[in-house]
């Protein structure tokens, strides 16, 4: 058996990150709390927690940090927190022109003999219509609205 291990004290360096993630979230969470509700300190932790946070794969505990602390972040004329917040926010968000799908509800729901993509492309379909039909604000569109948002003929959404 040799002296040294390659493998270090935490063990693979795999784990050896994980633990120094999760010490560093520990340390971001602790020391946002110690400090109040101090506008900078808030931003500076929230893209700290979440660069963590998506180091760790949990993209959506940190699109969650990061917006919250992007608030924080409207009256900090700091330029190392702008780059930062920059920084983290190309880690964090996804491009506009790309759709995530999660059919795992969808699939689990599907009836015998029911293909999944034709579930998949009615359940698509129904969120896009009923989306079409609200404003950011939740006001209510008229179909002509709608269906020029959507840029589909109006009887395209009665279909």
């Amino acid at each position: 058996m040799p002296l040294f291990s390659t493998a270090g004290p935490f063990g693979s360096e795999k784990a050896k990150r994980e633990q120094l993630l999760q010490r560093a979230q520990a340390d971001f969470a602790q020391a946002a709390s110690m400090a109040g509700h101090v506008p900078a300190i808030d931003a500076v932790t929230g893209l700290h927690l979440a660069n963590v946070l998506a180091m760790r794969g949990d993209l959506a505990g940190a699109r969650h940090h990061f917006h919250e602390s992007s608030i924080c972040c409207h009256g900090i004329e700091n330029g190392w927190v702008q780059q930062y917040a920059s920084e983290i926010r190309h880690r964090v968000e996804l491009p506009s022109s790309v759709l995530l799908l999660d059919v795992s509800n969808v699939e689990k729901a599907l009836p015998d003999g029911r293909r999944l993509y034709d579930a998949v492309e009615t359940a698509l379909r129904d969120f896009m219509l009923s989306r079409a039909h609200l404003t950011d604000a939740g006001v209510t569109r008229t179909s002509d609205e709608a269906a020029q948002d959507l840029g589909v003929g109006r009887a395209t959404l009665a279909d």
